[in-house]
């Protein structure tokens, strides 16, 4: 919630990011794995919490590029790629509240989108 309301360098999103990582430095991890689609957005917070917190090197792995690259292999692989030169549709929907992930895509993207609720 805190990412998604843009609040990337508040008080309580540097709290919360402490209590995510300090234990895990503390017990000796040397590769933190960004494993969530926000986490990018607060990469310079965890960067300085890591810092601050371990007393030797620790790598962090941002999956998103690699996330990328497989979807881009499946699209492929199911001849679901979209010619370069069509204009696409960008379809949004929720489970959760339309508003908020609107307001996020917003703060997050910059885009506006319509976001539809649905059960899934």
């Amino acid at each position: 919630d805190q990412i998604e309301r843009g609040a990337f360098s508040t008080d309580d999103t540097m709290a919360m990011l402490q209590r995510y990582t300090a234990p895990l430095l503390q017990r000796g991890a040397d590769t933190l794995v960004l494993g969530c689609t926000h986490y990018p957005f607060v990469l310079p917070q965890i960067e300085r919490l890591v810092r601050n917190v371990a007393s030797r090197p620790i790598t962090i792995i941002d999956t998103g590029a690699a996330v990328a690259r497989q979807v881009q292999a499946q699209l492929i692989q199911h001849k679901l790629v979209a010619n370069a030169e069509a204009n696409g549709l960008l379809s949004a929907f929720t489970s959760g509240d339309p508003n908020a992930l609107e307001r996020a895509f917003l703060i997050l993207l910059g885009l506006r989108i319509n976001v539809a609720a649905s059960d899934f």
